[in-house]
């Protein structure tokens, strides 16, 4: 048969990078990626702009009605609370740099800008196929979320999306059952999702790994074994946990330290 190259745009959580470096954020698009290009594919990471505003319907019940309360109290209490997490972390990350842009500019394409949804919807980047995934990228409802910019014939393709499934809001079934048939296929990243999906039509929905597991150890080797040794005399060792249990699954808001 013949082997179709194809040029392939991915939407996932960029905004989360700018919240705070968030490891899974950035290695599932890498590791999505790497394994289309491996594949012969052209790729690249739509970078975004998006408000709160943006968003239709939020994941969770009543989230969207408490942030702006959350933000008025935040702000009254600051004073007697200290610096928030976010300006804890831009402190701490002042004095132990991540490289993250480093990382980015050297093994993750993207837009040459970011955009918002009125720019992409007036301009989108030129792609056969538009992937939509993975971690939490379904939370909230968006036009960006589902993809809703682009040329009608470019494909779209939901792959790994997460979401807080057992916390959906009616308004997320809502509004997210009008846009699911605009995707050529749905794969969802846990068995909630399954389920979710389902209800909402897609019975040719299924269930696959995290982008970051479509790599084997190998990849990853590699990767690192081209960081310089700088020799390692430090008597600390790094710990990557998948899930803190005083964060509430699924809470972008929830404080990480």
């Amino acid at each position: 048969g013949i082997w179709i190259t194809m040029k392939i745009g991915i939407v996932s959580l960029y905004g989360w990078l700018k919240l705070w470096d968030n490891y899974g954020t950035l290695l599932q698009n890498y590791a999505l990626q790497a394994y289309l290009r491996s594949l012969g594919h052209e790729t690249f990471w739509i970078r975004n702009r998006v408000s709160p505003s943006d968003s239709t319907a939020h994941g969770g019940g009543g989230a969207g009605r408490l942030a702006g309360l959350r933000e008025r109290m935040s702000g009254i209490l600051r004073p007697l609370r200290g610096p928030s997490w976010q300006e804890r972390i831009a402190d701490f990350n002042r004095t132990h740099p991540r490289y993250f842009a480093e990382f980015i500019r050297e093994h993750v394409p993207t837009t040459a800008a970011e955009m918002s949804i009125e720019e992409l919807k007036a301009n989108p980047p030129e792609a056969d196929v538009y992937i939509a995934g993975s971690d939490q990228v379904w939370r909230d409802v968006t036009d960006l979320n589902f993809l809703r910019f682009g040329r009608a014939e470019t494909r779209r393709i939901a792959y790994a999306v997460s979401a807080p499934w057992p916390s959906l809001s009616y308004e997320w079934f809502r509004e997210a059952g009008t846009r699911i048939s605009d995707f050529h296929s749905v794969a969802v990243r846990e068995r909630d999702g399954l389920e979710v999906v389902r209800q909402l039509g897609r019975t040719d929905a299924e269930q696959v790994v995290d982008p970051t597991l479509l790599l084997d150890a190998s990849h990853y080797r590699a990767l690192t074994a081209a960081t310089p040794d700088e020799g390692n005399t430090s008597p600390y060792a790094l710990g990557y946990f998948e899930h803190m249990p005083h964060k509430v699954a699924g809470d972008a808001e929830a404080d990480p330290f």
